[in-house]
């Protein structure tokens, strides 16, 4: 008798667990489905996948793709800068560079990010990219 009732416990612990996860896959979509409409999420994560999967290369003038949450050596990556390049022009100092975001340095270093990412593609703009 005593294994009965511990079975249909594990079967109600299971079946409660399972509503609650619906539950909040409907809350995730509604979220979601809000936050497209705000705008608040952002469509230029996809537009640049969309001109990295063409493979076409970004040049200074396309420096309107740079987002927060890149790092600094994505950056230069993609724009074909030198290594240093970021960190000399815009006196960064931090040990992490270039693996850090552009928002995680100007949250460290108490920047408005806006103000920062302005200031990092007016620099990316005035580059010089390496010669392939």
């Amino acid at each position: 008798m005593n294994r009965n009732i511990k079975s249909y416990w594990a079967w109600g612990v299971v079946a409660i667990l399972s509503v609650v996860l619906i539950y909040l896959c409907f809350q995730l979509v509604r979220v979601y489905r809000h936050n497209a409409r705000a705008e608040t999420i952002s469509t230029e994560r996809s537009t640049f996948t969309t001109l990295l999967s063409h493979h076409a290369p970004l040049t200074t003038a396309n420096t309107a793709y740079i987002q927060s949450w890149m790092t600094f050596d994505y950056i230069n990556t993609i724009f074909k800068l030198p290594p240093a390049y970021l960190q000399t022009a815009l006196g960064i100092t931090d040990a992490h560079y270039p693996h850090i975001s552009l928002t995680r340095y100007a949250h460290t270093n108490k920047i408005d990010t806006n103000t920062f990412l302005t200031e990092v593609e007016n620099t990316v703009a005035s580059s010089t990219p390496i010669a392939q």
